[in-house]
């Protein structure tokens, strides 16, 4: 079954009566199933709550470093909070092993995580635009 206008929900988690998890299980479906299958994750499918739009389409540079660091847009993490979501959260971890024909993160995650350390290291300094 796919969808396209189902809605994140107030909490992130869905409407009422249709979970994220409903469609989207704990692991990605075998290639066997083709394309257009709701993609999975090992924990929590969900999105953000309403009133927390991470929203970056569109963001410049120097917009996005920004919102990526401030608490009140990321989610209430510190610095150290946000290398340990990038480095373990598996919804952030699914970037680089997204299931069929889906195309992962163009570099090793280990190198994204040395240049986030390095980043967070230097204070996270923002680039002009």
């Amino acid at each position: 079954m796919h969808h396209q206008n189902i809605q994140r929900g107030p909490d992130g988690h869905g409407p009422k009566g249709l979970s994220c998890a409903t469609c989207h299980g704990r692991e990605n479906p075998p290639a066997s199933f083709g394309a257009h299958q709701p993609p999975g994750v090992s924990e929590g499918w969900h999105l953000p709550a309403a009133d927390m739009p991470l929203v970056f389409a569109g963001l410049g540079s120097r917009a996005l470093c920004e919102q990526l660091k401030d608490p009140k847009r990321n989610g209430n993490k510190s610095m150290q909070a946000l290398v340990e979501h990038v480095e373990k959260a598996p919804l952030v971890l699914w970037g680089w092993s997204p299931g069929y024909a889906r195309k992962p993160v163009s570099i090793p995650h280990a190198e994204f995580m040395a240049a986030f350390k390095t980043w967070v290291s230097a204070g996270g300094p923002c680039p002009a635009d």
